[in-house]
């Protein structure tokens, strides 16, 4: 299977988006990998495959088979590995955003663009041929740059400067309680939660616990090499 990660080239979408990745497999020979944890939020656009993904308990697994039509999700924050099983050809692309940044695209609900497979066609609604152009075209570098055109055209909101603001301080210090970030930021918290569950998709808790875990992660596996 080929893989390519291309950056953003423009110097406003880098505030946004993280990197484009591109997975093609043209051969229908079973395929497993696994990624670690991580707080990523990735849009897959897959373009003939049929998507099952399982997330509860201690399973976290995506499995790629084939299919038709267009299909697209949003995957992240992932607490446990997450599995992915590929037993088709694959023409994959995933939009990796910077965290909460998918805000500044649109102002559809996380729990219903978790719980779609039609995530590309609500925030581009309008768009409704870009991933037919997007997908006939086999250069990686040319589709990089046909997703920044539609990323930058539909650039609604800045991300809230209160949410930068938290963000910034938990990563400086993240064992930073809720009463003592909710004081810093003049705000409630009760309003700290709702903007951490409007732009993030889960609450301050949620997310610390999950920068904690991958913290804890990064160090157990830097002893055992």
């Amino acid at each position: 299977m080929q893989s390519v990660i291309i950056r953003p080239k423009n110097e406003i979408l880098k505030s946004y988006v993280q990197y484009f990745l591109f997975f093609n497999k043209s051969d229908e020979h079973f395929l497993n990998y696994t990624t670690f944890p991580n707080s990523n939020l990735c849009l897959a656009i897959y373009k003939e495959n049929k998507i099952t993904y399982i997330n509860k308990n201690n399973i976290n697994l995506c499995n790629i088979s084939e299919g038709h039509n267009y299909k697209s999700f949003l995957y992240g924050f992932h607490k446990m590995p997450f599995n992915v099983q590929i037993d088709s050809s694959l023409d994959q692309i995933c939009i990796i955003f910077q965290p909460s940044a998918i805000r500044a695209f649109t102002k559809e609900s996380y729990e219903s663009l978790m719980n779609s497979e039609t995530v590309f066609e609500e925030i581009f609604s309008q768009d409704k041929n870009i991933l037919d152009k997007i997908f006939d075209n086999n250069n990686f570098t040319e589709r990089a740059d046909e997703l920044e055109i539609l990323l930058l055209k539909n650039l609604k909101n800045e991300i809230p400067e209160r949410m930068q603001q938290a963000m910034l301080m938990i990563n400086n210090n993240p064992v930073l309680s809720l009463d003592r970030l909710s004081k810093e930021l003049k705000i409630s918290e009760t309003t700290l939660f709702r903007l951490f569950k409007d732009n993030m998709g889960q609450n301050k808790h949620e997310y610390l616990i999950l920068i904690l875990g991958l913290m804890f992660q990064s160090l157990y596996f830097w002893f055992q090499d």
